[in-house]
């Protein structure tokens, strides 16, 4: 098991350039997540909009996880530990695992009734099986593992420092990345079919009065 000094994940050379790519990147998901938190504390005041809650709520989600997946992108790529590498590996996994779980929750059953009950249904259903298809199909590919590094590695379930270390060992880092990029493929396009789930929320909230 090696736990020492590494090369980057990304060369020195490029490494700036990657960075100001990532931290641009980090400054779009901020500013939509103080969007979505003014908006949702506002839906929460606002008689008549509870059902859009579900919409920006899941929306919102989306934004956060991919979020925390450019920032662990950002370290993972510029360390030059492997430890380090391994550690933030670990919290990638934990996020995907978690993160593809919620996902899959909150755009269930309770979108699929709240877009019903709005009338919003069928300008949304082809995207919405498209896109959760998807995802679910990310996720049963990565799973198994995913859950056996969360078990071992993240909540060290089995109170064994060996066993921990060599689940810790067997992350790759790379790996990890590669499927981090897969998965914020597939965000951006859960967020592009959110940003019409919430224009069409929008329209008809105008429309019955409850938005100016």
């Amino acid at each position: 098991m090696r736990f020492g000094e590494c090369e980057p994940w990304i060369p020195k050379k490029d490494q700036e350039e990657a960075e100001q790519k990532i931290l641009s990147k980090s400054e779009k998901f901020a500013t939509c997540t103080s969007e979505f938190i003014k908006t949702l504390l506002a839906i929460r005041l606002q008689q008549g909009c509870g059902q859009a809650e579900v919409i920006w709520n899941a929306a919102c989600h989306v934004n956060i996880l991919s979020h925390d997946l450019n920032v662990f992108a950002h370290v993972i790529g510029t360390t030059s530990t492997t430890w380090t590498q391994r550690a933030i590996a670990r919290a990638m996994i934990t996020a995907m695992y978690e993160g593809c779980k919620d996902l899959l929750e909150l755009y269930g059953k309770p979108f699929k009734e709240t877009c019903e009950g709005l009338g919003v249904w069928s300008s949304l259903e082809s995207g919405w099986r498209t896109t959760l298809k998807q995802l679910a199909r990310f996720r049963n590919r990565h799973e198994k593992k995913w859950r056996s590094v969360r078990l071992m590695a993240g909540a060290h379930k089995d109170h064994d420092a060996l066993a921990m270390l060599q689940e810790v060992a067997n992350v790759s880092a790379g790996e990890t990345v590669s499927q981090a990029r897969e998965l914020d493929d597939i965000l951006r396009a859960l967020g592009a079919f959110s940003m019409k789930a919430i224009d069409v929320t929008e329209d008809v909230l105008r429309k019955r009065g409850v938005l100016a």
